[in-house]
């Protein structure tokens, strides 16, 4: 890997800017699965909270409030935003005790980004990218963003997934954006097997999470709604 394109993804953009938290985010965890627990103890996903209830897990909804966003992804777009709610719903910032009632509500594109500009802060060689996880659901892939940091020893990108609990797992590779659309503009994939939200399929659908992919390798992760 060139050293000119290294050195670009140390860079921090508009999202993964960490001015004003460099010192906080450094004295997060150094240990990954570590930082990924501590990550994940803080945020709900729309999802989580949307079947909480459906299904009347009262373990949630009795304690997230009624007015409260059911999600934030349109308001806290950057890492310094959704640290700064975080900070502003508990003092103690990112903690393993959290309360449900004062968690956000983000999806992985959002993690992603926190988690990307947390690694950043600490030296690291990282970047996200959007694509579709197959081991959600059986038998197609759903759309999802992850990080992925640079392992200068084994000259290798890493999957780093916080929002699913995945560390450099063989077994559970993301498929980028740029793949899925390659494999299927070629005939070797039905586009119908990659799948957005619920049921939102075809080749328009993979073209914007193409994008999604395209615009968070050139360090710039826009949302959903762009």
């Amino acid at each position: 890997m060139e050293k000119r394109v290294l050195d670009f993804y140390k860079q921090t953009s508009m999202y993964t800017n960490y001015e004003g938290f460099y010192n906080y985010f450094k004295s997060l965890p150094d240990d990954l699965d570590e930082l990924s627990k501590l990550i994940r103890n803080n945020i709900m996903h729309r999802v989580t909270l949307i079947k909480a209830f459906k299904t009347g897990n009262e373990s949630i909804t009795k304690k997230y409030p009624w007015y409260r966003n059911r999600c934030d992804d349109d308001i806290l777009l950057t890492a310094p935003a959704m640290i700064s709610e975080l900070f502003r719903q508990d003092k103690r910032g990112l903690t393993n005790s959290r309360r449900v009632e004062d968690m956000i509500v983000v999806t992985c594109r959002y993690v992603s980004v926190l988690t990307a500009s947390i690694l950043k802060a600490k030296g690291m060689i990282v970047r996200v990218r959007s694509g579709f996880a197959p081991w959600i659901r059986e038998n197609e892939a759903c759309d999802h963003w992850i990080c992925q940091y640079y392992n200068k020893t084994e000259k290798r990108w890493v999957d780093y997934d916080v929002d699913e609990q995945i560390h450099d797992d063989k077994t559970k590779k993301i498929i980028t954006a740029a793949q899925s659309w390659l494999s299927v503009r070629s005939g070797k994939v039905d586009v119908n097997y990659f799948v957005h939200g619920t049921k939102t399929r075809g080749l328009p659908m993979l073209a914007r999470s193409l994008f999604f992919d395209f615009h968070a390798l050139m360090n710039d992760e826009i949302s959903y709604l762009f």
